[in-house]
């Protein structure tokens, strides 16, 4: 074999090893999770907050993969989802991999619980001190968001003291009612661990968890065909104090009595026909705020003697055709959270909607 032989072997020999430019390319992954709280999304690892019993969704996707296994080293698709429900402490992800070469996305949950003392959230002080209980986390801090859902307040973080923490508020604050937002250590994700509504009373007024409010349906318009990405009007409440002095509302939980999927709803909105109280609820595309067919709008909002309100709550949905089809949206009010007693016919039957 000649010298011009042994050079065209070499050259083709060379030719024929992957170079590091045309060899597989290292998978790699995304990892989302989400709750009614929010969503986080990861290309590796995350750590999280979660609420014992909360249904935590997670949904994946990867690049340059032939195989994924999740936490379990079970076989799963290379994109897909899943829906767990958290019980405690525990990790979830999934691995994909592309020969020896891998990638892992994971996500850490830390389940933690908290609370507020409810005689500190009425008070005549425009300073006022907010107290409560938490667990599974080593710190708290307050977030304070008025009735048009602007944020008013941040507090710092302090420690727990045998599972209590008290905080205090030094902006001084207008009489009226704010979101009271309880958050856990900054390092985690999904941080929100209770929400409540903090009233700053009228000087020389007594607590407005008391007195009596009068609930009831308002018929103002139909149902229709509902469009994805867009939202619509489920239900009309019309809520007056029939009590001698100021009280809370709070917000109203809902029950799903149609027959569509859960996630077409990502979100809700509320506001009351003279525009004092505007809020919206979750609306992040790819989540859902129903558990078990259920969820509870938060609305702070302070009735005084006599007053009366319409509040039009619409739900928010999903742009994701897919997950459309002939089915019926129908969402009745079946509760009204307020420290005052009730009067009316409950649940309020909402409007209906076709989803098509």
């Amino acid at each position: 074999m000649n010298t011009y032989s042994l050079s065209a072997i070499a050259v083709a020999l060379l030719l024929l090893v992957p170079t590091g430019a045309s060899a597989a390319s290292k998978p790699t992954c995304v990892l989302t999770a989400s709750t009614t709280r929010g969503e986080v999304t990861t290309r590796d690892e995350v750590d999280i907050f979660a609420l014992e019993g909360e249904t935590l969704t997670l949904s994946w996707e990867s690049k340059n993969a032939k195989k994924a296994v999740d936490e379990e080293r079970d076989s799963v698709d290379l994109e897909d989802s899943k829906i767990v429900t958290v019980e405690g402490n525990d990790t979830y992800g999934v691995t994909v991999s592309n020969g020896s070469k891998k990638s892992e996305c994971s996500v850490s949950v830390r389940v933690a619980e908290a609370s507020f003392d409810a005689e500190t959230l009425d008070t005549n002080d425009t300073k006022p001190e907010l107290a409560g209980e938490a667990s599974g986390t080593k710190s708290v801090r307050i977030e304070l968001r008025d009735s048009n859902n602007r944020k008013v307040f941040t507090s710092k973080e302090v420690k727990l003291h045998k599972g209590e923490w008290e905080i205090g508020i030094t902006k001084s604050l207008k009489e009226g009612s704010y979101i009271a937002t309880l958050l856990g250590e900054k390092k985690y994700d999904l941080n929100v661990l209770a929400t409540s509504t903090l009233t700053i009373l009228p000087k020389g007024s007594t607590s407005t968890r008391g007195g009596s409010l009068s609930v009831g349906a308002l018929a103002l318009l139909g149902g229709g065909i509902a469009v994805p990405g867009t939202s619509v009007p489920v239900a009309y409440i019309q809520v007056r104090n029939t009590g001698t002095a100021s009280t809370t509302l709070n917000g109203f939980t809902l029950i799903e009595t149609g027959s569509i999927p859960d996630e077409i709803v990502t979100g809700f909105s509320v506001n009351d026909d003279k525009g004092g109280s505007r809020q919206t609820f979750g609306g992040s595309e790819g989540t859902t705020q129903f558990k078990k067919g259920s969820v509870f709008v938060p609305l702070p909002y302070t009735l005084k003697a006599g007053e009366l309100r319409i509040f039009t709550i619409k739900a928010i949905l999903s742009a994701n055709k897919r997950l459309y089809g002939n089915a019926e949206l129908k969402i009745n009010v079946s509760g009204v959270d307020t420290g005052a007693k009730i009067t009316g016919a409950l649940p309020i039957v909402g409007t209906t909607w076709m989803v098509r």
